[in-house]
């Protein structure tokens, strides 16, 4: 399981502010939202690649705020796939058939 709590960063403006959500370990899940929302960074705090100005972040109950999760033996090795809309006619439910059938 994957859980944030109150995570907080910032670039030229607050990007996460007090962001807390659990992610249970097996499952697909999506992170949807508009250009700039803090998407990217979200997911660069999880892996350890930025370290948040304040919060948390817990992989299976173990503290690993600004750990790389590749150099963490026993967490297991994430999976990520991103799948672009390029055309605006393109559906959602499209682009979710489309990735179900690439990681099945």
């Amino acid at each position: 399981m994957i859980e944030l709590f109150d995570v907080h960063e910032h670039f030229k403006e607050p990007v996460l502010r007090g962001v807390s959500l659990s992610v249970p370990a097996k499952g697909i899940y999506a992170l949807i939202g508009p250009g700039a929302a803090g998407k990217s960074i979200l997911f660069k705090i999880i892996a350890g690649l930025v370290t948040p100005e304040r919060g948390s972040v817990r992989v299976n109950g173990e503290d690993v705020t600004g750990r790389d999760l590749n150099a963490i033996d026993g967490l297991g090795k994430p999976q990520s796939l991103e799948l672009g809309v390029h055309r605006p006619e393109e559906l959602v439910a499209e682009s979710l058939k489309v990735t179900a059938e690439m990681v099945a």
